[in-house]
């Protein structure tokens, strides 16, 4: 959400160009949330950046995420995991 990739509260309406994080009952995950949490806890895990993984990672297209999707959510976690 700091990097403006997720929009911050679903109940005001989705940013243009943000993801939502919540499905339609915004209590459970989307995919897009479900996505992003293994990618914090692969960098926790393994000390690796998620930056490696890129716009052709394959749980991201198996997911239907485009390929620039696919290459936000890493870098979000990437900042985040280098500032945590």
């Amino acid at each position: 959400m700091q990097t403006r990739v997720a929009d911050p509260n679903p109940y005001e309406g989705i940013g243009a160009g943000q993801l939502n994080l919540w499905t339609y009952d915004h209590y459970h995950a989307s995919s897009y949330d479900s996505y992003l949490e293994p990618l914090m806890i692969f960098g926790e895990v393994t000390g690796l950046s998620p930056l490696f993984l890129g716009r052709k990672e394959r749980a991201a297209f198996e997911l239907g995420f485009s390929p620039s999707q696919a290459a936000a959510f890493p870098t979000a976690c990437a900042r985040a995991w280098m500032c945590g």
